[in-house]
Parts: C-alpha cells; sequence; structure tokens
C-alpha cells in the first residue's frame, strides 16, 4: 500500500471514529432528556419519581439508561424501590427492557420483595407485546396455605389488545375497557413449590374497574401441597387422600409429559374461582379518591 492510501485509510478511520462518539454522545443525550422527561411528566401527573443517580452507557445501538436507587410512588399509594434499575432503549421508539435489581413493593402494610425483575416491551401497532420475568419473589404469607415463603420465579408474556391505553389513569383506563381492550396472556409460568402452574388467557377491567380474568391452567404438585394441608391439619386424612385420587384421574400429560392437572381459573366480582369452586376473595383495585370511572 502506498504512503497516500495508508494516509487516507488511516483518516477515514480516524473520521469514522469521530462521527461515531459524536453519535453515541448524542444518542445518550437524547435517552437521557427521554428519562428526565418521563419524569417530570409523571411528576406533573401526581407521581412522586425519585433517583440518586442516572448515567448512561452502552452502544449507540442498545443505550442503557442506570439509575441508582430509583423509587416510584403512585397517587394511590403503592410505592416501587430498587437498589439500581436500567433502561435500555430502541433508538428507533419499538421497544426497549427494564431490569431491576432489589425490588420492594409496598402498598400500605403489605409489601412484596423481589430479588430481580425484567420487563421488556415491543411496539407492534396497534398491539403492545410485553414480557415479564421474576426471580425470588417473597409475597405476604398468608397463614397455612402449606406453600414455600418464597415464589422460585414468575413469568409472564403477553399483548396489550385495542390499542394502549392513552394514560394510565382509572378514566383512560376505563374508556379502553369499554373499548374492547384486554390483554391477552400467552404464557404464565408459576414455580412456588410445591406447586408449578402454566396457563395463558385473558384479562380486562368490569364496569367498576376491577379485573376480570379468565385463565386454562394446567397444575403440577398439587398432591405434594395436598399432603402438607393434612400434616399442618388444615384439612382431614381421609379428605386428602380423596382430593389426591381425584387429582390423579384428572391429571394429563404437559408439553413436557409431566402429569399436570387441568383448571379453569377465573376472577369476577372481586372473587377467585377454581372451577366451580370459590377459593379465594380478590383485594379490589383501590383507585385514588375521585379518580374512578
Amino acid at each position: 500500500m502506498s504512503r497516500r492510501r495508508l494516509v487516507l485509510a488511516l483518516s477515514t478511520v480516524l473520521v469514522l471514529a469521530v462521527a461515531a462518539g459524536l453519535y453515541w454522545f448524542h444518542v445518550a443525550g437524547r435517552v437521557r432528556k427521554s428519562v428526565e422527561a418521563w419524569s417530570e411528566d409523571r411528576r406533573a401527573a401526581g407521581w412522586r419519581v425519585e433517583y440518586r443517580d442516572l448515567s448512561v452507557g452502552g452502544p449507540p445501538w442498545r443505550p442503557t439508561a442506570r439509575l441508582e436507587v430509583p423509587a416510584i410512588t403512585l397517587p394511590g399509594g403503592w410505592r416501587a424501590e430498587a437498589a439500581t434499575a436500567t433502561v435500555e432503549v430502541d433508538p428507533l421508539g419499538r421497544g426497549g427492557e427494564v431490569h431491576a435489581i432489589s425490588l420492594r413493593l409496598t402498598a400500605g402494610a403489605t409489601m412484596v420483595a423481589i430479588a430481580a425483575l425484567a420487563l421488556s416491551v415491543s411496539s407492534a401497532p396497534p398491539e403492545l407485546g410485553f414480557t415479564v420475568a421474576a426471580d425470588g419473589i417473597d409475597p405476604p404469607q398468608p397463614a397455612g396455605l402449606g406453600l414455600d415463603p418464597r415464589i422460585t420465579r414468575l413469568e409472564v408474556a403477553g399483548r396489550v389488545r385495542g390499542g394502549v391505553p392513552k394514560a394510565a389513569t382509572p378514566a383512560a383506563l376505563a374508556a379502553w375497557s369499554a373499548d374492547g381492550g384486554t390483554v391477552e396472556i400467552d404464557r404464565l409460568a408459576l414455580d412456588w413449590a410445591p406447586l408449578a402452574l402454566e396457563a395463558d388467557g385473558t384479562v380486562t377491567f368490569d364496569a367498576g374497574l376491577q379485573p376480570l380474568a379468565a385463565f386454562a391452567a394446567r397444575v403440577r404438585g398439587a398432591a405434594p401441597l395436598i399432603d402438607r394441608l393434612a400434616a399442618n391439619g388444615r384439612i382431614e386424612a381421609g379428605a386428602a387422600l380423596a382430593a389426591k385420587t381425584v387429582l390423579i384421574l384428572l391429571a394429563r400429560p404437559d408439553s413436557q409429559g409431566r402429569p399436570a392437572v387441568p383448571v379453569p381459573v377465573t376472577i369476577q366480582d372481586g372473587q377467585m374461582w377454581l372451577g366451580p369452586a370459590r377459593v379465594a376473595a380478590v383485594p379490589p383495585i383501590r383507585w385514588p379518591d375521585g379518580a374512578g370511572p
């Protein structure tokens, strides 16, 4: 290679490197401004948005904002706080991901702790796709249910159909639901020993803006749970034996050939039903005063 060609090649590489650096700073600035603008918009809507520090890194095609000790408090009292959170965005606005470490969700005296949470969103109008994966969930402990104190993993994947609500307000959610808006859950998987559950179904709101849901679930580990309930004196030994016999008769192979019991699950009028049996009350969503539909 001649000296002239060598100088030309080095100059081209230098120009490209400078251009890439300038573009990265441009993208990083846009990401920072987007996070700050979103925070200000939420504060104007009555939310409390806090974080100790905001930094931006990653490649230009996948910039990542990192927030230290982020916390969000909704007008209704719900609060989410994490040790750290990262937000990865698509510069074209087609989606992004959020990862949070040591997350705590609180509402009054109720607290749920999550070791790690990952949320991804992809936009393909008129639908919005999403996936959520949470590890190490410590929920409030209902007495005597026979479940382990920690949920090992929860996964949810689905789509928001009927367009996306224009705002996270009761009025906007009510209008979206009235127009046929639904959340289609393509996959829900729960590992809460001794139970393991897989399901798919649909979620929306009723006229009072309370949840309506219908799922087709496949449950594994019900027999060990019955054994625990019997050992704790929650059910009698004879009833436990009868229930386990019924479960054996109802079991069908799941997608991996493991025995699972198919169970329809519905939520309506503040109650959860497994088939024809009402099993639990569902706490109502308490919207902020004066902000109902």
